[in-house]
């Protein structure tokens, strides 16, 4: 009977140890490999083995693994516009194949390409051309995540494509959209040029960021428009509010926690915001007129009265607008702007980008 213990403490000492060095084993190869470390970007991770890349989507608890060998990315199908911009800053538009939803496509060379059927219209981004993108040869897809296409993604990834999921639109600070110019580095062999093309960004937001912080007054602003019967306030930790508050501006719901919107009535948001000194990201219209279209009571609002009213049409063409395009990528663009609109000393003759002035 002792002998018997004896021999199962034996097995169970030589299975732990067993365990132990299978754990270290684990530790030091993953400590081998390079886990590349972003700086704002939370919606995304990348891992860079031996013999392939793995993405990781905290979000969604999703990971798409590429093998080096199908590397660098010579040619793709893009479905979300934001994709186009981080394309556009890297020069990597000869690198589209095809499209979705081209009407909403801002850049010219791609519109260009498109007219002469260099790249290929593969349907609505809400309703995929699945038959012609299974009849293509293109292997890599750029779509943002969405739950109700599972079925088609699985199809997809049946027939050897590859979905490689875009979701910017979740990060809560503007450089973290900006830093998925880390991720296209990669995929397309154009690393070395992204990390510079970021921190380029990065360091002239930061200056921009600084700029603004030695102004002493700080206007108090507020943004969006009624939809139906709601105001959608964007959250203290929104890239909206981000984005005033580097501009050292007095964002009025700055005391509500969370990265989304709030919900509220117009008289809660009137209450707050009569006197604010501007009204910026004003739905999409160009003139006040058309503003009190929707509704009449806006012009009880100080912003509308004394003209300091903007909205994000400086580049927007029919349907296309390029704020969605190289506007996800140039976040020092876009705090430019906000900045040189509430500190208008600061930048003498500056021409605003993606903001509009409503007449």
């Amino acid at each position: 009977m002792q002998m018997y213990k004896n021999l199962l403490l034996l097995q169970n000492f030589k299975v732990y140890l067993f365990l132990i060095i299978v754990l270290f084993s684990c530790k030091k190869d993953i400590n081998k490999e390079n886990a590349i470390k972003n700086e704002y970007s939370m919606s995304y991770k990348i891992y860079n083995y031996s013999t392939n890349i793995e993405i990781f989507y905290p979000h969604i608890r999703k990971k798409v693994k590429i093998q080096k060998t199908d590397l660098p990315i010579k040619s793709c199908i893009v479905v979300n516009t934001s994709t186009l911009g981080f394309l556009q800053e890297l020069n990597l538009i000869n690198k589209i194949s095809a499209v979705c939803s081209p009407k909403y496509i801002y850049n010219i060379d791609i519109q260009s390409n498109i007219k002469n059927n260099k790249i290929l219209d593969f349907g609505n981004d809400q309703n995929w051309n699945i038959e012609k993108i299974l009849t293509s040869d293109i292997k890599f897809i750029f779509t943002s995540y969405n739950p109700n296409f599972e079925n088609s993604y699985t199809l997809l990834e049946n027939s050897g494509k590859k979905i490689i999921f875009i979701e910017e639109y979740r990060e809560n600070h503007p450089l973290g959209k900006t830093e998925y110019l880390k991720l296209f580095g990669i995929l397309f062999g154009n690393e070395s040029n992204s990390f510079y093309k970021f921190n380029s960004i990065k360091n002239n937001y930061n200056r921009l960021k600084i700029l603004a912080s030695k102004q002493k007054f700080r206007p108090s602003v507020f943004s969006k428009i009624m939809y139906g019967d709601i105001w959608y306030i964007p959250k203290a930790q929104s890239v909206t509010a981000q984005l005033f508050k580097d501009a050292n501006l007095n964002y009025l719901w700055n005391d509500i926690e969370g990265i989304d919107s709030k919900a509220l009535s117009f008289v809660q948001v009137y209450n707050k915001a009569k006197e604010a000194d501007f009204w910026l990201d004003v739905s999409d219209v160009e003139t006040k007129n058309q503003l009190l279209a929707q509704n009449y009571f806006y012009k009880d609002f100080n912003a509308f009265k004394n003209n300091k009213m903007y909205s994000l049409i400086g580049r927007k063409k029919n349907d296309a607008n390029d704020f969605y395009e190289s506007g996800t990528v140039r976040a020092d663009w876009v705090l430019k702007d906000i900045i040189s609109i509430t500190y208008p000393d600061l930048f003498l003759n500056y021409n605003l980008i993606y903001y509009y002035k409503l007449k």
